[in-house]
């Protein structure tokens, strides 16, 4: 128990370094309205690649989140229900920052998640959506770029209306 303890405190220290401090100098900035959402792949919990620059003409809900985050793990129900809602119409990728696969998918299994989840065990992701924290969920519209930024969670409902009016408004904008 104490090991795990010390392996999350690692990872958690390890994300803020990676996504927050190390753009101290000037060069962090969060992604902001507007810009183009820089391209990725990621490997999913399905075995399927993901590539976002195939998602073109498609609105995607991208999350950042780690099992060892409350909020993101309080919010996670509002993922899976904009899954269940929207279907193929909206891409909805959860991807996890620094941890192992195992405790990745240990966690989707057991919480009887179905969306994708991606895998970024060395931020590598992470690193091109700089944040002040997790979670961080942008809205991508379907010319690729950037129409809503989240940064944070509050209740699952909540979260789950925030980001239901920021996909109408990106399926009917983009």
């Amino acid at each position: 128990m104490r090991k795990n303890w010390k392996k999350r405190a690692l990872c958690a220290v390890l994300f803020i370094l990676c996504t927050g401090l190390l753009g101290c100098g000037g060069s962090y900035q969060e992604l902001s309205k507007g810009v183009d959402a820089p391209d990725f792949t990621a490997e999913l919990n399905s075995h399927e690649s993901f590539i976002l620059s195939e998602q073109q003409g498609r609105v995607v809900l991208l999350n950042f989140w780690a099992t060892w985050c409350s909020p993101c793990v309080e919010e996670m129900p509002a993922l899976q229900q904009i899954y269940d809602e929207y279907g193929k119409q909206v891409e909805v990728i959860a991807v996890n920052c620094a941890e192992d696969k195992k405790v990745v998918d240990r966690f989707i299994e057991e919480k009887g998640y179905t969306f994708p989840v991606a895998y970024d065990e060395t931020n590598e992701i992470a690193e091109k959506y700089p944040s002040a924290g997790i979670p961080y969920t942008l809205v991508i519209g379907k010319d690729g770029r950037v129409t809503e930024v989240f940064t944070g969670a509050q209740s699952s409902d909540v979260q789950y209306k925030a980001f239901r009016r920021a996909i109408k408004e990106a399926v009917e904008n983009s």
